[in-house]
């Protein structure tokens, strides 16, 4: 390349910089004037603080530098559902390692993400879990440790819960190390914006329960119970999670909240059936404490899943955790994670187990 073809390049190359800049800041999140299209929306008092509190169900409490996205609207921790959520349409800015071993040089955290469970399907339903040394959460995956399959929602309320401010911010909790947050977009408003990174938005339907729902800018949605559901069984939990083709994978029943929420949640908050939209069946159970001891993927060859016929077992995934008196862990520390895959061959199956101290 001569230098005067190099000159014209990087003349060119600014010159998008400078088109591209104005679409990619947004300022502090306030509406945008008519006609301005900002994929990228900032959030100052959010941007290094967390100020929710801990989700309801696995009580985590991620740290600002554990967006799912960087400020850029680049991707740092990607969700285990198929959520779209960076902003940045130009890709990864920032490509260096910045852990060693797991551990996070910017935040001092040892974070890890395991998938127990991944069977292909259009939405699937994948159980996995992420952890965090940077906080003190004892949730039913065992301590630190968060179910992904269970994404939550947590509401910040910049006044109180009667009042809709436009400052009011609700978090989308995907992991223990990883959430986005979106701003309500006015007073009043049922509509809030992904800001600090992340793309999208969230509708607010109001009704019995309340369902919020995250639309990402590939058209996926994934909808959650709001703070009202009976019994506050489900308050703050993931519903279900729909392809543009329509194609969903939810937990307990497809299309009415209120079912959904008495068919699929137990008492104490936990899962207790999901499906893919492969209409697999996930079903959940807990033991005497609480904390989820199996996840097990069925299909079944005719019937109603509430009189199925020809069940099979396509995947198990069993927990265990430590006592009061055990050695290398305390009460709660998750202990052994054992999955089980059946294999073509008639009663021959693969297990693979991990043990943890």
């Amino acid at each position: 390349m001569t230098l005067l073809a190099a000159k014209k390049l990087s003349a060119s190359v600014a010159l998008l910089a400078l088109a591209v800049a104005p679409l990619l800041v947004g300022g502090t999140g306030r509406s945008s004037p008519p006609g301005v299209s900002v994929l990228l929306r900032s959030h100052n008092p959010s941007l290094t603080a967390y100020l929710a509190g801990a989700t309801s169900e696995q009580g985590v409490t991620p740290i600002p530098l554990q967006r799912s996205v960087r400020l850029d609207g680049s991707l740092r921790a990607a969700p285990t559902l198929p959520l779209h959520l960076a902003a940045n349409p130009l890709g990864t800015v920032w490509s260096a390692n910045r852990s060693v071993n797991g551990v996070s040089l910017a935040t001092g955290a040892y974070s890890a993400l395991d998938t127990d469970i991944a069977l292909p399907s259009e939405v699937p339903w994948r159980i996995a879990r992420t952890y965090n040394s940077r906080q003190s959460s004892g949730g039913y995956q065992g301590n630190n440790w968060f179910q992904c399959s269970q994404p939550e929602i947590v509401m910040y309320w910049e006044v109180d819960s009667e009042t809709k401010d436009e400052d009011d911010l609700l978090y989308i909790v995907l992991g223990a190390d990883r959430y986005i947050e979106c701003k309500r977009y006015a007073d009043d408003s049922n509509e809030f914006a992904a800001v600090n990174g992340a793309a999208g938005g969230v509708l607010l339907t109001e009704g019995s329960p309340d369902v919020y729902t995250y639309t990402d800018q590939w058209g996926y949605q994934f909808a959650f119970f709001g703070f009202d559901t009976a019994d506050n069984r489900a308050n703050g939990q993931f519903w279900n999670a729909s392809s543009p083709d329509g194609d969903v994978a939810y937990v307990g029943d497809a299309t009415s909240a209120s079912t959904a929420v008495s068919d699929g949640y137990w008492s104490h908050g936990g899962i207790k059936y999901a499906w893919d939209s492969s209409d697999r069946r996930y079903s959940y159970s807990y033991d005497g404490n609480d904390r989820l001891e199996q996840v097990k993927a069925e299909t079944k060859s005719g019937g109603t899943w509430a009189s199925p016929t020809g069940l099979q077992t396509r995947a198990t995934v069993d927990y265990e955790y430590y006592g009061s008196s055990e050695s290398h862990g305390v009460e709660g520390d998750l202990k052994l994670v054992t999955i089980t895959t059946p294999l073509s061959d008639s009663g021959v199956s693969s297990v693979r187990k991990k043990y943890y101290r």
